[in-house]
């Protein structure tokens, strides 16, 4: 039922509208939200980096900002996965977009 309306509402976007449901649905996932903490935690400052003229200050509060936003991101994904049915995630966006184009 969940892909025939998928399906239903992929047909009835443009291009632009598709990709917009896309990313929604992908970043409904747990998984996106891991992959970006990992992403965050590999741009973290290291001993090994060139920093150019960055002070030990700055320095200190980008890895202060970029280990905030990685946990900030795990966080988000424990959330989503107190949530497991994808299916249901699926079947609520499609319920939206019903809405939205009945109105």
């Amino acid at each position: 039922m969940t892909s025939f309306k998928l399906a239903t509402l992929a047909a009835e976007l443009g291009p632009f509208a598709r990709r917009v449901v896309e990313e929604a649905l992908t970043t409904a996932m747990p998984g996106f939200w891991e992959r970006r903490a990992e992403q965050l935690d590999d741009a973290r400052p290291r001993r090994s980096d060139f920093n150019g003229r960055a002070s030990s200050a700055e320095l200190a509060e980008r890895d202060r900002r970029l280990a905030e936003l990685a946990a900030a991101c795990r966080e988000h994904a424990e959330v989503l996965r107190m949530f497991p049915d994808e299916e249901a995630v699926a079947d609520l966006v499609a319920d939206v977009w019903d809405e939205v184009r009945a109105a």
